[in-house]
């Protein structure tokens, strides 16, 4: 009966402790995404070559210092219709988004891997501030028409959370 009555506890403990992620879904209904709370929602005006763009944000920094990550965001920036869409040329836009992320950032790349997300082209990168405080997880994908940037900041103390891997899987397309 005692182990029965310790389970049953630990279990309500857990449920008590442990928040239920936010999904949210961008304006457009073309990904959705976790968060740990209700996340903020931007627009941002971006300069590009071919003018201003509107990249829609959604964020979620931490509430408190207790949480494992200090801050969840993700951008969604329409690309100009006339761009080049070989593969190559694809990936050499998603590596100077990664370049001006790392500058952006004043940051250190750690590693940059091409990839590929549900046939989409993608990156996978890992940077460090160049403090050594922060580490920053990020994919950055192209989705037809769409670039999606997903970062997570987090203390190097906390590196190899779960909640990292959490945010970045959440990721679903809603289209093809």
């Amino acid at each position: 009966m005692k182990k029965v009555v310790l389970i049953l506890l630990t279990a309500v403990l857990l449920m008590a402790f442990t928040k239920d992620w936010q999904t949210y879904t961008d304006p457009k209904k073309v990904f959705t995404v976790q968060f740990p709370d209700v996340p903020k929602t931007t627009v941002q005006d971006i300069p590009t070559k071919a003018g201003i763009v509107k990249a829609h944000q959604a964020s979620y920094s931490a509430a408190s210092e207790t949480e494992s990550n200090k801050k969840y965001l993700v951008s969604m920036a329409p690309l100009p219709p006339e761009r080049v869409r070989t593969t190559e040329a694809s990936y050499a836009l998603l590596s100077r988004s990664v370049e001006g992320s790392v500058r952006n950032h004043k940051a250190m790349l750690v590693s940059s891997v091409k990839t590929t997300f549900k046939g989409h082209l993608a990156i996978d990168t890992e940077m460090t501030m160049k403090d050594g405080s922060i580490i920053i997880k990020s994919r950055t994908l192209l989705i037809n028409d769409n670039h999606i940037g997903l970062i997570v900041y987090t203390p190097v103390i906390n590196k190899g959370n779960s909640d990292v891997t959490r945010f970045l899987g959440s990721f679903k397309l809603l289209k093809k």
